[in-house]
């Protein structure tokens, strides 16, 4: 099932430098030693007996070969391996249904499993789990495992015995658990998975996984710096939650934009602490964890603006915090490979941000309230755009026009009518700007169509040739 060692290296290095920079769910050292161990002395089959670490391996393979970034001579192989990795993430669901119809006990390891198949929510597209597991497929089936294991409780106070390594990484898992569940609950409208006074787990420190068993503190960036400073700002996140999705809530554009302007304040004092240490996807990943919770306080004012200029700096807020989840797609990194093959959560923010910055522009050109003061702005979030359309051509071509056509097609028109409308072209030009975008366009995906049927077309005549 796992695609041989060579290729499964590339993968799982894929995996550590990518997500697990982020969110940290695995202990590399363990996690390497036993892959090592796993190749020795299974020769890469499946034991039935202990199918944990390869159903970790799956899980790490699958969210690796998103990420990954091929040579020339690697396209294939890679393509490939991001066909496959369903059926991995398909094998460990099935695995876990079996688990739980005969009451599996929740250990460190089950906890992995389920985050690292949490996470494919966001970059694989979702079949119907079987019974047993469908619970991580809502919004708070994470953090109640959590609970019921305990991650919760600072490790200290519930077990003052235990070592510095057990203690921190049960720290991780419960910033990782619930960090998961909070995408969930933001991405899908649900009221917080757990009240921010309810758990008393401090936020991972700062320990290096070389270090576990000393417990030396590092003071310079590593691994676990990432998610220390989304675990410093989850309590105000869930906050937020509670007063956006809860039912029965009433919230005060006062209240909203305090809190917007709270955690706008957290991440920027966070970052600036490391921002020239942050590779380009921890950063990217960073913004679009935190970034969508402002969203979801200014979002219902923003539409309101329009009629109501009291709220124009929720519009204006709307456009800032779209700009920035979109700003990272120029980047040619793993980030963008996450965006080009992935069909997850992260694919589905960046299209609706993609819309509401198209949207939002448009009205602006036509409002043209403030043509001076906006003209750089605009300038910028044009560029911004066009980047982003780039990606969607790119999502296009990656699935040989399966995927994405709809946005590639309707995100190109909408740039150029933003770019008609800037340049205050007649109603004509406009038309036929746009009747010319659409044309080009279509003639890329019609491209990209003929491209895969010839493929194809080859496979089965050699087939039928018996080559």
């Amino acid at each position: 099932m796992l695609p041989a060692r060579r290729t499964c290296d590339s993968l799982v290095d894929t995996y550590i430098k990518t997500f697990e920079s982020v969110l940290r769910i695995i202990h590399v050292p363990s996690f390497l030693r036993d892959y090592e161990h796993f190749w020795e002395d299974s020769a890469s089959s499946i034991s039935s007996t202990d199918e944990t670490f390869p159903c970790k391996l799956l899980l790490v393979a699958a969210l690796g070969s998103i990420t990954f970034t091929p040579t020339d001579s690697q396209q294939d192989q890679a393509t490939s391996c991001r066909e496959q990795s369903n059926n991995w993430i398909s094998y460990v669901k099935d695995w876990l249904a079996r688990k739980s119809m005969k009451g599996m006990r929740g250990d460190l390891s089950m906890a992995q499993i389920a985050c690292l198949l949490a996470l494919t929510r966001h970059t694989h597209h979702q079949d119907s789990a079987p019974m047993g597991v469908a619970w991580l497929s809502e919004g708070h089936g994470l953090t109640h495992m959590a609970v019921q294991m305990g991650l919760h409780r600072e490790p200290r106070v519930r077990s003052p015995n235990i070592s510095v390594k057990e203690a921190e990484i049960r720290r991780r898992l419960w910033a990782t658990m619930l960090e998961l569940s909070l995408q969930v609950s933001v991405d899908e409208s649900l009221p917080a998975p757990i009240a921010p006074e309810s758990y008393d787990c401090e936020v991972p420190s700062s320990i290096a996984d070389d270090d576990l068993v000393l417990g030396v503190e590092s003071q310079s960036m590593n691994q676990s710096s990432v998610l220390m400073l989304l675990a410093q700002t989850q309590r105000l996140r869930l906050r937020i939650l509670q007063l956006v999705n809860a039912p029965g809530s009433s919230k005060t554009y006062q209240e909203c934009h305090a809190l917007a302007s709270e955690l706008n304040a957290a991440c920027s004092v966070g970052e600036s602490k490391l921002h020239s240490q942050l590779s380009d996807f921890q950063n990217s990943l960073l913004t679009s964890f935190t970034k969508p919770f402002v969203l979801a306080l200014h979002d219902a004012f923003a539409e309101e603006a329009y009629s109501k200029p009291e709220y124009y700096y929720s519009r204006r807020m709307r456009m800032e915090i779209s700009a920035q989840l979109l700003s990272s797609t120029a980047n040619q990194g793993s980030y963008s490979a996450l965006l080009t093959n992935g069909s997850g959560q992260f694919s589905v923010t960046h299209r609706q941000a993609t819309m509401s910055l198209c949207l939002d522009l448009i009205r602006d050109f036509e409002e043209e309230a403030f043509p001076n003061l906006d003209s750089g702005s605009r300038a910028k979030l044009r560029d911004i755009l066009s980047n982003t359309i780039t990606t969607f051509k790119r999502r296009v071509e990656a699935s040989s026009g399966s995927d994405t056509t709809e946005e590639f097609i309707l995100f190109s028109c909408a740039l150029s009518y933003i770019e008609s409308l800037q340049r205050k072209e007649d109603c004509e030009k406009v038309a036929g700007r746009i009747n010319e975008t659409a044309k080009n366009v279509l003639g890329v995906c019609c491209d990209t169509m003929e491209k895969q049927r010839r493929r194809e077309s080859l496979t089965e005549t050699d087939i039928w040739m018996g080559r």
